[in-house]
């Protein structure tokens, strides 16, 4: 990530957002609190207590994660995403309770159970031969997942870009849990689909292909899809070396274990003794504790250096390593794609959405974003303006037919939350801040598209009207829905 852009506050967020509604969407709404703090998941997590490991903010999302720890000492995770309209994600990894907990915008909450699940059952397809592309060498090793969702299990849930967020984070809890040290997976993208499929070994197949089009916008290494899927089908599958998972949306963990596989992990030692070439690759069962990849109770992937609650160790040395295994992998695995130049910006829902982020200016300057091609919107800066910049994208179908969506572009300056102005504009504010970009999709401005998921990619680029040539380039990665029935 440049050193010239970072994240978002989230109180500025909601604040700028209520006003945004008012000023520019034509329906009025008032700024909304966020969904609630400790108190909003304390009922559903007691008896145990959260200890905050990790809070950072990604477009504008807070996201929050650590430990669960039960009165007799037993750990699990906790994963809370916080969204622009104070909506709230939470995954729920608790000894003998695991879900995932909405509560919307208006404080409607939901908790549903992950149910009965089996992670020591076959779930993966074994690569005839891993695929090992030349090894992305130095510094901190970032593995990009592009998400998948049908539009089934983008509707059930409150925020789809918060809980992608979300099931990314429980794979980075595992791995710092696992002293997995300059290892860490981000989110590269969202793209939605318009058929849900089961979740079963003939999907994780063709998962590559269903979301061709996120991948190579994204620049993703790795797919991790989530379907609604039935009653009968596994919580997930993956590929061993591979590339693709599949999982069960209502699965709180099983993202976490799928792609402990995608890099090279197995289950349990023992369970299938033609596998064990692969040693040091797997989970690990000291009888009180089970590692994400053997059995999947506990958020740790296996480590011998590591001890329990109980004093046990959490891996073998000869057998159960997999902190080993992501740290040899990871270079791998980061190397599958190469992201996109500057930043990636997701915009991704089946309702109206927006997605915003900042940057921090090298030097006071005259900042705005412009698009590359006319044909998108305005390519030059502008000294002042009222209201959105109208931007058009071309955008597809599954079936590869496109359309054009319209959607619109503001920009503000950080201390004068009131002053909207069009996205190519270089309005200043003399308290100074961050400049932020918010990009707004609305199915008003698009009363002809269809009833259909589109998906795509804008590129802009942030320019310093005030010295002429810095820039910043902008990959806005789209996934929409139409809603019209002709």
């Amino acid at each position: 990530m440049s050193s010239f852009v970072r994240l978002a506050r989230h109180a500025f967020s909601i604040l700028f957002f209520g006003l945004l509604a008012a000023g520019l969407s034509g329906c009025v709404h008032s700024p909304l609190p966020p969904a609630g703090g400790v108190e909003a998941y304390a009922s559903v997590i007691a008896p145990a207590v959260f200890e905050r490991a990790s809070s950072q903010v990604i477009q504008g999302y807070r996201v929050e994660s650590g430990t669960l720890r039960m009165p007799d000492n037993r750990r699990g995770s906790l994963v809370v995403v916080h969204g622009l309209d104070g909506a709230m994600t939470a995954l729920v990894d608790e000894p003998g309770k695991r879900g995932v907990l909405q509560i919307s915008a208006t404080g409607k909450r939901s908790f549903t159970e992950s149910g009965d699940e089996n992670f020591r059952s076959a779930d993966t397809l074994k690569v005839a031969k891993p695929v090992r592309p030349a090894a992305k060498t130095g510094g901190l090793q970032i593995v990009d997942v592009l998400v998948g969702f049908s539009r089934q299990s983008a509707d059930w849930l409150v925020d789809p870009l918060a809980f992608a967020l979300a099931q990314v984070e429980t794979v980075n809890v595992g791995l710092r849990n696992s002293q997995v040290q300059g290892v860490e997976v981000r989110l590269a993208g969202v793209q939605i689909v318009d058929a849900d499929r089961r979740v079963t070994v003939d999907t994780l197949d063709q998962v590559q292909t269903i979301f061709a089009q996120g991948m190579a916008s994204s620049g993703a290494d790795l797919v991790a899809a989530f379907f609604v899927g039935t009653l009968w089908d596994a919580s997930g599958w993956a590929y061993i070396y591979g590339r693709g998972t599949v999982q069960r949306a209502r699965s709180a963990t099983a993202f976490r274990h799928e792609i402990g596989h995608n890099a090279g992990g197995e289950h349990c030692y023992g369970d299938d003794p033609d596998d064990h070439q692969w040693v040091p690759r797997f989970g690990y069962d000291n009888g009180k504790s089970a590692t994400i990849l053997c059995g999947n109770d506990d958020p740790y992937y296996s480590n011998p250096l590591l001890r329990d609650e109980h004093g046990l160790p959490l891996g073998d040395a000869g057998t159960a390593n997999m902190a080993l295994t992501w740290r040899e992998m990871a270079p791998q695995m980061a190397a599958y794609s190469r992201a996109p130049v500057g930043q990636r910006l997701i915009l991704a829902g089946t309702a109206d959405v927006t997605a915003q982020f900042s940057i921090v200016r090298p030097q006071p300057g005259l900042v705005g974003f412009v698009a590359l091609s006319v044909a998108n919107g305005p390519v030059k800066l502008i000294p002042a303006g009222t209201g959105y910049t109208l931007l058009t994208v071309r955008l597809k179908d599954a079936q590869g037919r496109e359309s054009d969506v319209y959607f619109r572009g503001v920009r503000w300056v950080g201390e004068c939350p009131g002053l909207l102005t069009p996205m190519n504009a270089t309005v200043e504010c003399a308290a100074g801040g961050d400049v932020y970009l918010a990009i707004e999709y609305h199915r008003e401005d698009n009363p002809s598209l269809p009833d259909r998921l589109f998906s795509g990619e804008l590129k802009l680029k942030v320019l310093d009207r005030s010295v002429g040539n810095w820039l910043e380039p902008v990959t806005v990665l789209i996934s929409v829905a139409g809603s019209s029935k002709r």
